[in-house]
């Protein structure tokens, strides 16, 4: 029965310990406050290239009597340039990911 009563107490003890390093580090709800805010900026910036693609593409439409050649053209010319919208937006996730990822491992060493 003390086996069982030391590893209650002990299980406890680690519990409270672990909370109550979380409830007096506020440096990590600002870390979980800025990865919120880091990735709903790149929700916006994605959404706002969706929206770009969107509007290009019916603008190409709306245009009366436009030939197809000169459609294609601009069609060219509007993918080139979302797809340097996506690789860039693409570049931004993996930096975000990895320095994160890096935060992550620097926060939880020091416990």
């Amino acid at each position: 029965m003390s086996g069982y009563r030391a590893l209650t107490n002990f299980r406890q003890n680690t519990s409270e310990t672990a909370s109550r390093q979380y409830e007096t580090d506020p440096s990590l709800d600002e870390n979980i406050d800025a990865l919120l805010e880091e990735e709903e900026a790149m929700m916006v910036a994605h959404r706002k290239e969706m929206e770009d693609t969107l509007r290009l593409f019916a603008r190409g439409e709306e245009q009366p009597g436009s030939l197809i050649e000169s459609y294609v053209k601009q069609l060219s010319f509007v993918l080139s340039r979302q797809a340097a919208g996506l690789v860039s937006l693409q570049a931004k996730f993996a930096r975000s990911i990895i320095y994160n990822q890096c935060e992550s491992n620097s926060i939880f060493s020091v416990y």
